[in-house]
């Protein structure tokens, strides 16, 4: 199998955040920004992330994800009149 991102593997998964979290021994809220791109484990935390999913952590795509459309917002704010 071809490495994934992580947020891909999650949603294949079929497991809950609280289910991840549990088997990973990680807190709900880093395992909930780690699959959404907001957070880069550490290697313990990829370790265990893996393990969770039932993956080898070379099957795994590690970093953070952001949107260039959001962060265009963020930056200028929405047109007006939008």
């Amino acid at each position: 199998m071809a490495p994934q991102t992580i947020d891909l593997l999650f949603e294949q998964s079929t497991l809950s955040l609280e289910e991840v979290a549990d088997r990973a021994g990680l807190t709900l809220d880093r395992v909930a920004a780690i699959v959404e791109g907001r957070w880069l484990p550490s290697p313990e935390e990829r370790e265990q992330m893996a393990r969770a999913l039932g993956l080898d952590q070379a099957q795994v795509i590690w970093g953070h994800i952001m949107a260039p459309r959001n962060a265009r917002y963020h930056q200028f704010g929405l047109p007006t009149g939008f």
